[in-house]
């Protein structure tokens, strides 16, 4: 609730994170109208059960993965979020009494004094923050890393430059996937598409409502003055995560 409104302020606003491109575009604006419909308390709370079991399910799984030997420098020290603005601080107790009553994930609301003390490589004077002590953190490319070197000795093979045409179908039930490298049968397929998932839905035979967006990520060597935390300030919509080895 009240993502559109904001969205359209921050057209207005040239530091703001959120831009869109003008153009005559009927699936982006059919898009932008599903999107807005669903801006309400009742989309929210029908869709957020799904999307919590999915962080709960996912949080078990990577303890376990990290347990059996996944190298992503895995940290949890919990997540910071971090306020100039008092009344912003302030007004976020609204989200945090939904959160703690109907998720059971509350933050422990962190004064500006606490939070200097807590996290020294942040400048004073800021207003406070909201910390959710239980999350954690990964280097990603370590992950990745990690990841393909465990599955490549199992015996996973990965096909690089290998581009999806679509699929070799029999009764309608999928047989191959076609590729520039030539059709690659199997019993059943995984799409892990993102944005390029729209391309593939009239084979895949439904529609699939998702529409590309960009960001920006900056790795740097890790500083000698760094945050302890991963941060997020929702004020910019700025994170940033510090790892063992670097900065992000």
């Amino acid at each position: 609730p009240g993502a559109i409104s904001r969205a359209w302020k921050s057209l207005f606003d040239k530091d703001a994170p959120f831009k869109v491109r003008p153009r005559l575009d009927l699936s982006l604006i059919r898009w932008f109208w599903q999107f807005a419909r669903r801006c309400n308390y009742e989309s929210m709370m029908r869709a957020a059960p799904g999307i919590q079991q999915l962080l709960v399910s996912s949080m078990t799984r990577y303890e376990q993965l990290v347990a059996a030997g996944l190298d992503c420098e895995w940290e949890k020290k919990g997540l910071l979020y971090v306020y100039r603005s008092r009344e912003r601080w302030e007004g976020f107790a609204k989200t945090n009494v939904l959160m703690r009553d109907q998720f059971n994930e509350p933050a422990r609301q962190i004064g500006g004094d606490e939070l200097a003390a807590m996290e020294p490589a942040l400048k004073p004077g800021l207003a406070g923050a909201w910390y959710y002590e239980h999350d954690a953190h990964v280097r990603p490319d370590r992950l990745m890393s990690s990841w393909r070197e465990q599955l490549a000795r199992r015996g996973v093979e990965f096909r690089e430059q290998c581009e999806v045409r679509g699929f070799v179908s029999q009764r309608g039930i999928a047989s191959a996937v076609r590729t520039t490298t030539g059709d690659v049968p199997a019993d059943g397929f995984v799409m892990a598409l993102g944005s390029w998932s729209p391309f593939l839905q009239q084979e895949l035979g439904c529609k699939l409502p998702i529409q590309p967006g960009k960001g920006y990520s900056l790795t740097m060597l890790r500083p000698a003055r760094c945050p302890v935390y991963p941060i997020i300030f929702p004020e910019t919509k700025v994170a940033v995560t510090p790892w063992a080895s670097g900065y992000r």
